[in-house]
């Protein structure tokens, strides 16, 4: 024959604890974002994390939420959150010449955290050397002289730059170099005619 098993019974449920997490200030990292992915040295990045509390009720959470540039702590923020509440929070971190690459930024909870990258380029820097023997050491009234400049990209990335010839401390004419790589360097030339002014003048190449 078959015997059936009429057995039965009731429990009891704690649900309150069923729906607290066991750090009542744990704080959860989702959705962390940089304001944009390549950066110049020397730029800020924003960094955009979402921060909850997983408790669904009871205690309200409280952390340290700190930003982390390849494993440094370069930014934090203390957050409190209720119970089920989020926020979104942003954390800022200049760069420096240390960063340039590709840096890795983390924002950490406690002993959770999130990550995300950011390129970060050398700055362009061009150095300008003026050529002295160039011009005359004495003008000649309506006689055209002919100021020679070259330009080098000491940096770490290609650019271009405008570079101006000033009279006595007042610009007298601009002109923008080509696009140069690192290293590279280009002449440019400025041409001047004195005026009969019969004074001392000086030329700026900047």
């Amino acid at each position: 024959y078959t015997q059936r098993n009429n057995r039965s019974g009731y429990g009891v449920v704690n649900a309150t604890n069923s729906l607290r997490v066991t750090d009542s200030n744990y704080i959860s990292v989702d959705n962390v974002q940089t304001s944009q992915p390549t950066v110049t040295e020397g730029e800020t990045v924003d960094v955009t994390a979402t921060l909850a509390n997983p408790n669904v009720i009871g205690d309200t959470a409280s952390q340290t939420i700190e930003l982390t540039a390849d494993g440094a702590v370069v930014d934090t923020q203390s957050v409190t959150l209720s119970a089920e509440d989020s926020v979104a929070k942003t954390f800022s971190y200049e760069t420096t010449q240390a960063d340039v690459g590709d840096t890795t930024f983390a924002v950490v909870s406690g002993d959770e955290s999130a990550t995300t990258t950011a390129t970060v380029q050398a700055d362009t820097q061009l150095s300008v050397t003026v050529d002295a023997n160039s011009v005359s050491d004495t003008f000649v009234e309506s006689q055209p002289e002919t100021l020679t400049a070259t330009v080098t990209n000491t940096g770490g990335q290609a650019g271009a730059t405008t570079v101006a010839l000033l009279v006595n401390g007042s610009v007298n004419q601009t002109t923008t170099t080509n696009t140069l790589s690192v290293g590279e360097s280009q002449q440019l030339s400025f041409g001047y005619t004195p005026d009969g002014s019969r004074q001392a003048t000086n030329l700026t190449v900047q």
